[in-house]
């Protein structure tokens, strides 16, 4: 489950950042962590 969330916030291009800061803003943003399940669809 780790490895297909990590994969998810890779794919995801409109936030610059690392992946540990998109891990962050997730956590913290809850219309970008929609935004980054969407990409799984």
């Amino acid at each position: 489950l780790r490895h297909i969330a990590l994969n998810l916030l890779k794919q995801e291009k409109t936030a610059k950042g690392g992946l540990h800061a998109k891990q962050l803003q997730a956590a913290w943003n809850n219309d970008y962590l929609c935004k980054i399940l969407a990409v799984g669809i």
